[in-house]
């Protein structure tokens, strides 16, 4: 049996790609699309929480792990004309989609797993859902092997839920 690594949120193997500032708080992380400690100098008029919905936002790193999962919580999107949106994360390795996984977003904390993926180095990518308000937390990989994701794989933002 592997052994397991933790990775905490803050862990600087870990990559927060899209995001302009973090938010640190208890065992998560926050992905910002404008600097969170000034969200009221750039939304003077309100929508702030859309500055907190990680659109675009990817959690990348670099390991040789047969699986991948994190803690996270997730606020429910605010409501929005149209159909609302689900709320999914994509798993995506060395540029591929592995698998999409259903989040659970009632601001309670939750966990994923992912298993199955190649042994074998490479860059992982957590795409975060674009409305749901999303704070990962500790994450696991079944080796010791990690590092910082280097030049980002993607050639563009993906939508979550496998199209883009």
């Amino acid at each position: 049996m592997s052994a397991k690594r933790v990775v905490a949120g803050d862990d600087p193997v870990l990559r927060f790609r899209g995001a302009v500032s973090l938010q640190h708080g208890p065992g998560w992380v926050a992905p910002w699309r404008v600097p969170h400690e000034e969200a009221r100098l750039h939304l003077p008029e309100g929508g702030i929480g859309r500055a907190a919905m990680p659109a675009g936002v990817r959690v990348t790193l670099r390991t040789d792990s047969r699986e991948i999962g994190c803690r996270y919580l997730a606020d429910p999107a605010p409501r929005l004309n149209g159909p609302q949106e689900r709320p999914r994360l994509d798993v995506v390795r060395d540029g591929r989609i592995v698998t999409t996984v259903e989040l659970r977003c009632d601001g309670e904390e939750a966990g994923f797993l992912v298993s199955g993926l190649p042994e074998r180095m490479g860059t992982v990518e957590l795409w975060l859902p674009p409305y749901h308000t999303t704070r990962p937390g500790p994450g696991r990989c079944s080796t010791g092997s990690a590092g910082p994701a280097g030049t980002p794989t993607g050639t563009g933002p993906r939508t979550a839920g496998g199209s883009g």
